[in-house]
């Protein structure tokens, strides 16, 4: 029989599988959001990905209940440090927070977008699902060490990897900010940079993240 401490950790990784999916489901269609973006498939996508992101919030909840609801409680690193364990996966959810405000913004506001700036735009989104889906994986297997107490994995490869993702964003959104304001006028220069420093905070959130989770995991090894 499964003793409370397996019955446990396994319920923390099925949430956090569960939570993680639904993360890397949301990210994915932003860039499908810019391919679609003045069509009338773009309307529909933004739907998509707003509830993708509200699912989010649900596996999200429903994963902090099982962290915080082990009876009688045992003595997992993922339960001795459940504090630090909450803090990561909300650092997590600034991703899909950040790449649903993106989209909405983008569709009430409707900008003029260059093809140009749709390209970095684009550039910037397929970044942002690659840093994500390495995030998750990285994610699931710093909770399959906290649970199993087992041999710390090396992920950080995948950590550089992220803070390299991230640096390419920024490229693209400064190639942005220097074209908008060399051929247009102040405000839609500005309107310009906005959308494009939006954009990246998904990506800075995906840095973010990757840096607690290295602090998480460190601090079991």
């Amino acid at each position: 029989m499964a003793t409370v401490t397996d019955e446990y950790g396994d319920e923390v990784l099925d949430a956090t599988a569960a939570y993680l999916t639904d993360v890397r489901d949301c990210v994915a269609l932003l860039p499908t959001a810019l391919e679609h973006y003045g069509t009338a498939e773009f309307g529909p996508t933004v739907d998509r990905l707003c509830e993708r992101e509200s699912a989010c919030d649900d596996s999200l909840r429903e994963l902090r209940r099982v962290l915080g609801e082990a009876a009688p409680p045992n003595y997992t690193e993922v339960y001795l440090r459940t504090g630090e364990v909450m803090r990561l996966y909300a650092a997590i959810d600034e991703v899909p927070n950040a790449a649903e405000r993106f989209v909405r913004r983008l569709d009430a506001i409707e900008p003029a977008l260059m093809p140009s700036v749709r390209a970095e735009l684009g550039a910037m989104a397929t970044t942002t699902v690659e840093a994500t889906d390495l995030l998750a994986d990285a994610t699931e297997s710093c909770l399959l060490d906290l649970v199993s107490g087992g041999d710390a994995s090396d992920f950080t490869a995948d950590i550089d990897r992220i803070a390299a993702l991230e640096s390419d964003c920024d490229g693209h959104k400064a190639a942005i900010v220097e074209s908008a304001f060399d051929a247009n006028e102040t405000a839609e220069a500005l309107l310009r940079r906005d959308f494009a420093v939006s954009l990246d905070a998904a990506a800075d959130a995906t840095e973010d993240a990757a840096d607690h989770l290295l602090f998480v995991h460190g601090a079991t090894v």
